[in-house]
């Protein structure tokens, strides 16, 4: 049998931390009174799934697997360990950790991916929704002219199904000289038909925004496609940064089946080891995990190359732009790809 274990920062509780787990097991219900919300326990008794131990402002919770089925565990996990027990006070959920036998059981991880050591440079199409085909493909190519071999769309691209389908194909032909083109597929992460015919262009890398398409639809998706690589943007994580870290929240998305995830652009000393740290993490789950840096610039990118060198993709858009009229700087794109590689070097 294996273990899943939650360790919380408990920074205000209303109830005992004994309440809380028994919550969690057992269930309460609210009542009003003259005294305010009283909590009444639906049922007393043994805990059968959970064992758990208190450290100061810090509570660990460790979950017999069987509390879980594949067919519901992200749903739990979000529903019983974190959303529930925000009634309860103010605590944040810092990690989880799976056990070898809790992922062979309730987790589908199949990819195959192998790491190059090429640099993995990339930018994003913005404006969506203004931007016709034609001025896509001009931008693509100019893109790939300038060595940036990953152009994928952002968080907000939302379109009808044949528009989708006739912009990837078409860029997905463009790029398929130069590198990877990612469409975003977040509104038909359920439509396995479509992203068929996506497959059948040659698309390898499929962008979903994790909090809103949801794990449950990801890991769908990946155990319909194994061998497509899932790219998991974290648009909406600040909603729950406050009640979640960005480990907890990494290894679901990961246990879901993303094997690229936006995890923050270190930008200080501290957070270039926090981001190491997080990444030796995020590999012990899966080793082919690759990390997206976001928003790097020409001045960032060689000190990021540096530290990281060829494991993480490194993203850049608004860098590019001028900042009064948001045209891009040619100029500023050549200098970005020639600092990384030179730091590579």
């Amino acid at each position: 049998m294996g273990k899943i274990s939650f360790t919380y920062d408990l920074n205000r509780l209303s109830i005992s931390c004994r309440e809380l787990v028994n919550e969690i097991e057992y269930g309460t219900t609210f009542a009003l009174s003259a005294e305010g919300e009283k909590i009444i326990p639906l049922r007393s008794g043994e805990l059968q799934w959970i064992t758990w131990h208190e450290n100061e402002n810090k509570l660990v919770v460790s979950v017999d697997d069987s509390f879980f089925h594949q067919d519901d565990v992200f749903e739990k996990v979000m529903a019983a360990f974190v959303y529930n027990l925000l009634d309860f006070g103010d605590l944040r959920l810092v990690s989880i950790m799976v056990s070898e036998e809790s992922r062979a059981r309730l987790f589908s991880i199949t990819d195959s991916y192998r790491q190059s050591n090429t640099l993995k440079l990339g930018t994003i199409l913005k404006p969506y929704y203004h931007l016709s085909l034609l001025e896509k493909v001009k931008l693509v190519s100019q893109f790939s002219n300038h060595g940036v071999g990953i152009v994928k769309e952002d968080e907000t691209y939302f379109c009808s199904a044949h528009r989708l389908l006739e912009e990837a194909r078409t860029l997905q032909s463009l790029m398929a000289e130069y590198g990877i083109y990612v469409p975003n597929v977040t509104h038909y992460v359920n439509n396995h038909a479509l992203i068929a015919r996506l497959l059948e262009f040659g698309i390898t890398t499929l962008m979903v925004d994790v909090l809103v398409a949801g794990f449950r639809s990801i890991s769908d998706l990946k155990k319909r496609f194994p061998n497509v690589q899932v790219w998991g943007h974290r648009v909406g994580y600040s909603l729950l940064r406050q009640y979640m870290s960005m480990q907890a929240f990494g290894i679901l998305a990961l246990l879901a089946g993303i094997g690229y995830l936006h995890i923050g652009t270190p930008a200080n000393e501290e957070e270039f080891r926090e981001r190491l740290q997080l990444i030796a993490e995020f590999k012990s789950v899966k080793p082919d995990f690759v990390p997206v840096f976001t928003k790097t610039t020409e001045d960032s990118i060689p000190v990021l190359v540096d530290q990281f060198d060829t494991l993480p993709v490194y993203m850049a858009c608004g860098g590019f732009r001028e900042p009064e009229l948001g045209r891009i700087e040619w100029e500023k794109v050549d200098r970005w790809v020639l600092g990384a590689k030179h730091a590579q070097s």
